[in-house]
């Protein structure tokens, strides 16, 4: 925020060391001769090179816009033109974009105004920290022009967030200019300001990546070409493909500018990373980077137009129109975007569209791309800005809804209102309350006053936050089928797996028939997505891979007519936040380079340039774990198959069929005595051709085992010639570049023990070998293969009765014993040698138990650990520990209890009051009449055990799955340690179903699945005349590993949610990072202590 703390206040006045006012000139592209500088361009504003606007979103109210104007520029032929519009308050507005990471010497701009007194300069330094300063203007309309040397200093100098310490900390991260409302002058409320030749004096940097294209992404024939700048004399670049193959290689000399450029022509459809090694003159390495790229096939776009693929963007809040054709590129048919009532109508009954909308719709039309767009939101004019619940408000909605259909003829389809049934449907200090019955006269009076201007609309509603059944129904009871022509939800369902979409849409079209005459109504999926964030909610790049494809495939097979993806571009850096990682590209500012894309960009492109123009079929029934669906346009059908679990699949035909990765790398196979034989996993593919059954099995069958870094992965290919069709196999296999013969009888069998290249770093190997006869592929087979150290440890907090302790654990793989010796440990300022001798035969595993040192509760101290061998090499090992005063560790109590629905004798045993020691998280709280209840924590060394008595005036929940958390149900999380310390934890739910009581799982722990546990014992009873709901839970320790009984701490949060048959009206919560947002620091600390 542009404001100055009293500490901060000064005299205004310049500071001739700090500011320099010069001549308008324009930057050159020379590099200043006595200190090896260059003036790097970072606001040329002939492009929009990622600029955006912001309203001071601190201070609601402010309007504004950014747009490239061609009426006035210094040099070339725009300028950036902000202008700041406060008729309806706000602060200021701002005019900001990233940059890459520049060790800028100094920054210069030029600005032109007629009534703007002053501009504010806010630069963004690397740890995140932001130093403001003001510069004042003179009073003329000629352009001005500044160069600012001293980033922390300047006329009202202001620090804040990041370091925080006043100090400037280069590189810069961020450069923004801001408008004030205080700085317009002539008591005016609007001001504009032009911005033109924005540079920074840098030196040459060891190795700065720069495209050539936006993104990296090369269609057909096009070379793929990297541009980097470099301080060195040339550049070297290996290039490898998704399963991280060496593609190409090359070195390209730098030019007297310093810039290189590397060129690989002919590789295959598919995603790439390039790592680029900067080499001085005598070929030292000097930097390193790494970018990525796609290369993929043309894409006929006026196939996409009519398709049912959708994205989800936000170019009606900041993104450039640059990415526009990478959206087409993607084979994308449409997207769903905003242009939000607040912006449009001001003041009341004016209907104005912002410019960025009016581009961004235009640009959408230029690349055969169809806008669906949402009406959304509040207005300060109507009902206090709070969610439309008067009838004016109402009215107000459905007539700013009408414009936007006047406005833009191309709309053919929108939505009313976004995710109405949890907080967006709550805004403001209305009614409203995300309640159905109020989303239900909004969209009725919407939809009624749009039908009326354009009668072929297609108005979606619902737009749920998942698949609330209770909600929902509530709606369709009420008519809102009639006001609707597609039905749309947001069944999010990450990090699980999207399988269980085929249950959920199933089980809403059966909804759907029941207040709609035994009728259908079409179903679109207006968001889902599976995020790439680094904890317990997040997927990795290659699942989320796959998954973007698994998910499409089964809600179309499910008869939804459109998914839109959410959403196309990461929205920031951080690699913990969900917002930052939806993406199927990068964010600008990412280090791997500006909108680069990731592995699910060009799966999803491959998946649209298969599917596009054909239609589902039919699901075919192949074996448990396999999934395989049918489509067909014209003749030519494709198979979609993979696999939750490897599995060997053969594929009858009498002709030859195509095959099609998930990265669009295409082979033509012919049949072995009638089969083509196909390994199946996670990554789906696609088989093209005349096909007459697939069933499980094959003759082939490639496994490998788990490899150290830096050693040859050591795999096996099994011929089983012992099944019909039984003819002599001879034939050769194939495997990155080596070819290995097979000879196998009928009736035999042949084990072909093989290498391939191995990994550095461990992680999965993905190996893909072919079986190849007379030259023709008659298979195609992959093994995910482990690249693991032998020797592993893992640490975590415990505790000795009352002594905390770090218990490092180690498993050995080795086929020797080895021993640790000691414990080199650092604990924040601490540090110290703990002698361990703890012999591990091979194939075995032991711990040691680290003392933590006194230490200041209340704080969390990082922990650097080595561990040394004896017949092994140190593993060093870094995290967090939690200290936490006695008092404020919470007990449970070792307790066995009886899971029966009816409270145990419990007396002494520790409890919480909800209602007295709990936070209320909801609106139009009763009281303990409303909502309250008790809470019992115990255990055993077999069973986490959870007893719950809760008074609830109304029982609601009708919904099953991960969906159990909009209802009536407990939502519990547990960590291993304290608090804070993991990144590791699990989210459960309890519930009473319609189908009974269900134990669900939304978040675990790597290597458990997400989903229903069987594996756990739940009672519930509802006791409807004394308003009492029972819950009783054991959960076996197993569910909840890393975590153990033996550990005698854990994190634990629980909420205990309230629906009184109108939609979740909040919690109740003891503990939080559940409710509000996922974030297990926040749980409570709790000892395992005996029993009572």
């Amino acid at each position: 925020m542009l404001t100055f703390p009293r500490r901060f206040k000064m005299l205004l006045a310049f500071a001739l060391s700090l500011v320099f006012v010069l001549p308008p000139v324009p930057a050159t592209g020379r590099a200043h001769a006595e200190t090896g500088l260059r003036p790097t361009a970072i606001g040329s504003f002939e492009a929009p090179e990622g600029w955006k606007l912001s309203l001071g979103p601190e201070f609601p109210g402010a309007q504004g816009e950014f747009v490239l104007d061609t009426e006035a520029a210094l040099s070339g032929e725009q300028s950036g033109k902000l202008t700041g519009d406060f008729s309806g308050g706000g602060t200021y507005v701002e005019l900001l974009r990233l940059l890459p990471k520049y060790d800028a010497a100094d920054l210069s701009f030029s600005v032109q105004t007629a009534d703007v007194t002053r501009v504010g300069l806010r630069l963004t330094d690397s740890t995140g920290q932001v130093h403001q300063q003001r510069i004042a203007l003179q009073s003329t309309t000629d352009w001005q022009s500044f160069t600012i040397t001293k980033f922390n200093g300047g006329a009202q100098y202001a620090h804040w967030g990041g370091a925080n310490d006043g100090v400037w900390h280069p590189p810069a991260k961020q450069i923004s200019f801001v408008l004030e409302r205080t700085a317009i002058g002539g008591g005016k409320k609007i001001g504009t300001a032009r911005f033109d030749d924005v540079t920074m004096s840098i030196p040459t940097p060891e190795l700065e990546l720069q495209q050539t294209k936006l993104g990296n992404v090369f269609i057909g024939d096009e070379p793929a070409s990297l541009r980097v700048l470099t301080a060195g004399t040339s550049v070297s670049a290996v290039v490898f493909d998704y399963w991280g193959i060496p593609a190409a290689e090359q070195t390209a000399e730098a030019d007297g500018d310093g810039y290189a450029e590397l060129s690989f022509s002919g590789l295959e459809s598919g995603y790439y990373t390039a790592n680029l090694t900067a080499l001085d003159a005598d070929g030292g390495a000097i930097a390193e980077a790494t970018t990525s790229l796609a290369v993929l096939p043309p894409f006929d776009s006026g196939a996409a137009a009519d398709s049912p693929f959708g994205m989800a963007t936000h170019f009606g809040q900041t993104w450039g129109l640059e990415l526009m054709p990478l959206i087409k590129e993607a084979g994308v048919g449409s997207i769903r975007d905003e242009s939000n009532w607040s912006a449009v109508e001001k003041p009341k009954g004016v209907y104005t569209f912002p410019s960025k909308v009016e581009a961004y719709m235009g640009e959408a039309q230029a690349n055969d791309i169809k806008p669906f767009i949402i009406f959304a939101y509040g207005n300060s004019y109507y009902d206090n800005g709070s969610t439309p619940h008067s009838d004016d408000g109402r009215q107000g909605f459905a007539n700013y809804s009408r414009e936007v259909v006047r406005h833009f003829d191309q709309v053919e389809w929108a939505e009313v209102y976004n995710e109405f049934n949890i907080q967006f449907g709550d805004q403001g200090n209305g009614p409203a309350d995300s309640r159905p019955d109020y989303y239900y006269k909004l969209l009725k009076k919407t939809y009624e006053t749009v039908k009326a201007e354009k009668p072929g609309l297609t108005v979606v509603g619902g737009a749920t936050s998942g698949i609330p059944t209770g909600w929902l129904e509530e709606l369709f009871r009420l008519g809102g089928l009639n006001y609707m022509d597609a039905v749309s939800v947001h069944p999010y369902r990450y990090p699980g797996n999207p399988e269980t979409l085929a249950k959920d849409l199933a089980d809403l079209e059966e909804l759907i028939k029941r207040y709609n005459n035994g009728q259908p109504k079409p179903i679109w999926i207006t968001e889902l997505g599976w995020p790439t964030q680094q904890d317990g909610r997040g997927v990795s790049e290659s699942v989320q891979a796959e998954y973007i494809v698994r998910s499409h495939v089964v809600s179309l097979a499910s008869g939804v007519e459109k998914v839109y993806w959410y959403d196309f571009m990461n929205d920031g850096t951080s690699t913990t936040n969900g917002e930052h990682n939806f993406g199927i590209v990068r964010n600008a500012g990412d280090d791997l380079g500006k909108n680069v894309p990731k592995p699910a960009y060009v799966s999803y492109a491959t998946m649209t340039r298969q599917l596009a123009g054909k239609s589902f079929v039919k699901a075919e029934s192949i074996c448990e774990d396999v999934y395989g669906y049918l489509f067909d346009g014209e003749g030519d059908p494709v198979r979609v198959l993979w696999a939750t679990e490897p599995k060997e699949v053969r594929v009858k035909t009498n002709s030859p069929i195509v095959i099609t990765d998930m990265m669009g790398r295409t082979d033509t196979y012919s049949p072995l005595n009638g089969y083509v034989y196909l390994s199946l996993s996670g990554s789906p593919v696609y088989v093209q051709g005349n096909v007459s059954q697939i069933s499980e099995g094959g003759k082939f069958i490639l496994t490998g085992k788990t490899s150290a870094p830096g050693t040859p992965v050591r795999l096996e290919l099994t011929v089983d010639n012992t099944e019909p069709p039984r003819g002599r196999i001879q034939a050769e296999l194939q495997v990155e570049g080596s070819v290995y013969p097979i000879d196998v009888m009928p009736h035999g069998t042949k084990k072909i023990p093989f290498e391939v290249e191995g990994r550095d770093t461990p992680q999965t190997r993905t190996v893909t070998a072919y079986v190849v006869r007379d030259g023709q592929k008659v298979a195609r087979l992959t093994a995910d293969v482990a690249v693991a150290d032998p020797v592993q440890a893992k640490v975590k907090h415990v505790r000795n009765g009352d002594q905390d302790a770090l218990r490092v654990s180690v498993s050995n793989a080795l086929d020797d014993a080895i021993t640790l010796t000691d414990i080199q440990w650092q604990i924040g300022g601490q540090s110290d040698t703990f002698a361990a001798n703890v012999q591990i035969p091979g194939g075995s595993a032991d711990s040691a138990d680290l003392p933590v040192p006194e230490l200041t509760a209340g704080q969390t101290y990082p922990v650097s650990l080595t561990l040394n061998f004896e017949g092994y090499s140190q593993i060093a090992y870094e995290g967090k520990l939690a200290v936490v005063a006695e008092e404020d560790l919470k007990p449970f109590s070792q307790h066995t209890i009886e899971v029966d629905g009816s409270l145990d004798d419990l007396t002494g045993v520790p409890s919480v009051d909800l209602a007295a020691e709990g936070e209320v998280k909801m609106n139009g709280y009763g009281g303990a009449e409303d909502l309250s209840g008790q809470i019992w924590g115990t255990w055993d060394s077999e069973n986490l055990y959870l007893s719950v008595k809760v008074h609830d005036d109304v029982f609601s929940q009708t919904s099953r799955g991960e969906s159990i958390w909009q209802g009536d149900g407990i939502q519990f999380g547990v960590s291993p340690g304290l608090p804070g310390e993991s990144g590791e934890w699990y989210e459960y739910g309890l519930a009473l179903t319609p189908e009974g009581p269900e134990v669900y799982r939304w978040i675990a722990a790597p290597g458990m699945t997400i989903g229903t546990v069987d594996n756990a014992t739940l009672a519930v009873t509802r006791d409807e005349d004394a308003k009492e709901t029972v819950y009783e839970l054991a959960l076996p320790w197993e569910e909840l590993e890393p975590a153990l009984a033996e550990d005698g701490v854990i994190g634990f949060s629980i909420l205990v949610n309230d629906n009184d048959g109108q939609g979740r009206k909040g919690w109740i919560e003891w503990g939080a990072g559940i409710g509000t947002g996922k974030n297990s620091s926040l749980f409570k600390a709790i000892k395992l202590v005996g029993p009572e």
